[in-house]
């Protein structure tokens, strides 16, 4: 493949280089290419988007939607947000050395490019994710969820700033720089605040969005505290169970009741004398068993083994040991 230079525009570059516009989309390439956004002089991001001829066989997308929002109409605090991905601009790119060949058709010098070990990068990442509380009152302040993770702070800034003025945004990020799929959103007046539920159910990077007034931080702890006191609720038995007590048909098949547990035999054994051991309550699993459940069910497969082993049943054989 020809070097990025040699596709390249040179002029096209440097206007980007010295206009540091916010976003920049180009369709020479013939493909859909999004870069991580790459940080300008100005703290502001460029989102470089490559799209696709119109049409093309290959499927490649060509068309691209925006919300655009200008800048002079964005506060600083969106203005300048940038994701824990973000990067140096392209164009800043170190001088040749001396010596180092500069035509296009020569090899690029590698001596200037840096590696980083994963675990270094992936804890630069964390570091950099902002954890900071959402400033703001929270009477204005709304909560926004079914975020599409492609969205990023740039442009949530840009689709809520037409509610009114912001003070501040916050998206959730895990520790590996990635959206949890929701963010806060605080506004200056309680109008804007307003406005901005009425986008609630709206359409935003493909999905259906979910707006509504945030909580504080203390109402959100009792909720918390609310929820474990409560626990979780029992399942519900389910209907038609073959094991269950309630079951008159397959009452001949009980052998044994204990208080929490019964022994019975089983309608289709895979081997002669194959019994079950079940509890009375429905549980998903036997780790969801009481503990008191769960120890009179050993004892029962103790007395079972002990009956087998000093010749009951009505098979003989041994059991494996």
């Amino acid at each position: 493949a020809a070097p990025a230079a040699a596709r390249g525009s040179p002029v096209v570059a440097e206007l980007a280089r010295d206009l540091q516009p916010r976003y920049h989309a180009a369709g020479g390439g013939g493909v859909f290419y999004a870069r991580e956004p790459y940080r300008n002089p100005r703290a502001h991001v460029t989102r470089f988007i490559g799209l696709g001829g119109v049409g093309n066989k290959d499927k490649q997308k060509w068309l691209h939607a925006l919300g655009l929002v200008a800048a002079t109409g964005m506060p600083p605090t969106a203005l300048h947000q940038q994701p824990p991905d973000t990067t140096q601009s392209p164009y800043n790119v170190p001088a040749v050395a001396a010596g180092a060949a500069t035509d296009a058709g020569d090899e690029f010098n590698h001596s200037q490019l840096r590696w980083e070990e994963p675990k270094a990068k992936k804890a630069r990442i964390a570091a950099n994710v902002d954890r900071r509380p959402i400033q703001g009152d929270v009477d204005k302040t709304v909560y926004v969820k079914n975020l599409a993770f492609r969205a990023d702070e740039g442009a949530l800034a840009e689709f809520f700033a037409q509610c009114g003025d912001l003070v501040d945004l916050r998206l959730g990020r895990g520790d590996d720089g990635r959206s949890r799929g929701f963010c806060h959103v605080a506004y200056i007046t309680e109008e804007g605040a307003a406005r901005a539920l009425q986008l609630s159910e709206s359409s935003f990077f493909g999905r259906d969005i979910v707006v509504e007034m945030a909580k504080s931080e203390e109402v959100r702890g009792a909720e918390r505290d609310a929820k474990r006191a409560a626990g979780r609720p029992p399942m519900p038995p389910p209907t038609g169970c073959w094991f269950c007590l309630s079951n008159d048909k397959d009452a001949h098949l009980v052998a044994s009741i204990a208080t929490e547990s019964f022994v019975s035999m089983d309608k289709g054994g895979v081997v002669p004398d194959h019994c079950q051991v079940v509890p009375v309550e429905h549980v998903p699993s036997f780790a969801a068993m009481s503990p008191s459940t769960a120890e009179e069910v050993f004892k029962y497969i103790a007395a079972i083994r002990q009956c087998f082993a000093a010749g009951g049943g009505g098979v003989q054989y041994r059991l494996p040991q």
